[in-house]
């Protein structure tokens, strides 16, 4: 299967860091956690986040949210964010 391609450099994008905590966002602040993949284009350098899992690793409205967003800070794993429009 092909990788994601880069519109603009019409380059392969590359697989930077595997299992990144993807954080999304809503108006209110920080809605879930996903894990996924952050790829860049080694041409010009834009990142996307791709790959993401069949479920999120947590959601606002459980108890342990809040536990598992401090223990993503204490190992310093790398957390990406998006919003969705």
């Amino acid at each position: 299967m092909p990788r994601p391609v880069c519109a603009d450099c019409k380059i392969e994008f590359r697989c930077l860091k595997n299992d990144i905590v993807a954080e999304q966002l809503a108006d209110f602040g920080s809605y879930r956690l996903w894990s996924a993949d952050l790829w860049i284009c080694p041409d010009c350098g834009h990142k996307i986040i791709v790959g993401f899992g069949k479920a999120p690793l947590a959601e606002r409205h459980e108890d342990r949210y809040d536990d598992t967003l401090a223990r993503i800070a204490e190992h310093k794993l790398t957390k990406m964010q998006f919003k969705e429009r």
